[in-house]
């Protein structure tokens, strides 16, 4: 079986969940004899391909062109939505800097409008036609005919799929694919963190620098306890520069805090083994994949009670409030006192790991290739109909 797997076309220059999501699932089909190449254009000749599997519906405008081009060569598609709930609660309160004052009162069509017009003043390429289009159409028209023209979806949890289908009013075939995690998070030894970086018992988050990921509240909701230690791992992002200098300002007279550049996953599995607690207060999360990593290296997981993350956690996380400084310091003082929560490890090893969604995965190519009502031509109609 030939998969192509699509993605939006800086997934690599700016990588999230999704990028992740996109490089396991290729790397752990491939022992199962699926033979996957990435390929990020919008419309790449499909001629030797049998699939194509799209990731991502928040940055819809490649989706959307990708699906189009597949179902105009004929090609089944997937598409794994990894669809973020609840950025209009961000867009209000945890935006920073002078975007936060337009995002706070604008509309959602002016939002996304505004958001288009940004990316079509960078260096875009190829993609200034699929840009121009989402200026026409609109967001939610380039979502809706995304998830019409797939033939299946692959959300990351129930939770993901009902929303889906609740804020865009689309219902199609769908099969839970959850996210996964390396077994090998659950192995490493102690200690090596901290004769490198002399820190021990701490707090630690790992997220990239956005402010949709919050670090800065966090920051605020420990620097009431200077005996205990925080350290925060990530990458900037130029398009969030004015909170990563503000978090930065704030952390630079936290003597307890450390703020660490981009780590290896090799090098980041010791800071999880060596952490006290991991916490991951953002806005929302589909998962939390940096949650998955530090409760299998055997921390105590503090994350959002925003998105789906009680779906993965259940009662084995403490859960915090975005919005609220004293919810956040509440919860990881609890997690940090407790000890580690039995079941988690268990839990994770047993649901989430990225052999699992490589299973679930392969069985859904099959059933839509093995699907003998499928039409191609159908789907692309829709597609074109409602866009």
């Amino acid at each position: 079986m030939r998969v192509l797997f699509q993605n939006r076309p800086d997934s690599f220059a700016i990588t999230g969940g999704d990028t992740v999501q996109m490089q396991k699932t290729m790397e752990h089909l491939a022992a199962r004899g699926v033979e996957g190449t990435i390929d990020l254009t919008l419309e790449p000749d499909l001629t030797d391909i049998d699939l194509v599997h799209v990731f991502n519906i928040n940055t819809v405008h490649p989706s959307y062109f990708q699906i189009r081009n597949a179902r105009r060569q004929g090609k089944p598609v997937v598409l794994s939505t990894v669809f973020t709930p609840n950025l209009a609660e961000w867009d209000r309160k945890g935006r920073y800097g002078l975007s936060r004052h337009f995002f706070e009162h604008a509309s959602e069509q002016t939002k996304e409008r505004a958001k288009c017009l940004v990316r079509l003043l960078r260096p875009h390429g190829h993609q200034r036609r699929a840009l121009v289009h989402q200026m026409a159409v609109g967001y939610r028209r380039q979502v809706v005919g995304a998830l019409r023209a797939a033939d299946m979806l692959l959300p990351n949890s129930q939770m993901e799929s009902e929303t889906v289908a609740r804020v865009f009013g689309v219902q199609r075939p769908s099969r839970i694919v959850p996210n996964g995690v390396d077994p090998s998070f659950a192995d490493v030894p102690r200690g090596r963190f901290e004769r490198e970086f002399g820190i021990r018992n701490y707090v630690l988050c790992v997220a990239n620098f956005y402010s949709v990921k919050n670090q800065l509240a966090l920051a605020r909701a420990m620097a009431a306890r200077p005996d205990i230690p925080v350290v925060f791992v990530g990458r900037k992002s130029e398009n969030h520069l004015s909170y990563y200098r503000a978090f930065v300002e704030f952390v630079r007279v936290q003597p307890q805090m450390r703020v660490l550049d981009f780590m290896p996953q090799e090098q980041l599995a010791y800071a999880y083994a060596d952490a006290r607690v991991h916490v991951l207060p953002g806005w929302s999360e589909t998962t939390g994949l940096a949650s998955l990593e530090a409760g299998l290296a055997g921390c105590n997981v503090v994350t959002t009670d925003r998105g789906y993350t009680r779906e993965y956690f259940e009662d084995y996380a403490w859960y915090c409030s975005p919005d609220s400084v004293e919810s956040i310091r509440q919860a990881t003082l609890e997690a940090y006192q407790a000890a580690p929560r039995s079941g988690l490890k268990d839990r994770i090893l047993a649901r989430f790991t990225w052999d699992r969604a490589a299973d679930a995965t392969l069985d859904a190519y099959r059933a839509v290739l093995e699907n003998p009502q499928r039409d191609p031509t159908d789907r692309q109609a829709r597609c074109r109909k409602k866009n």
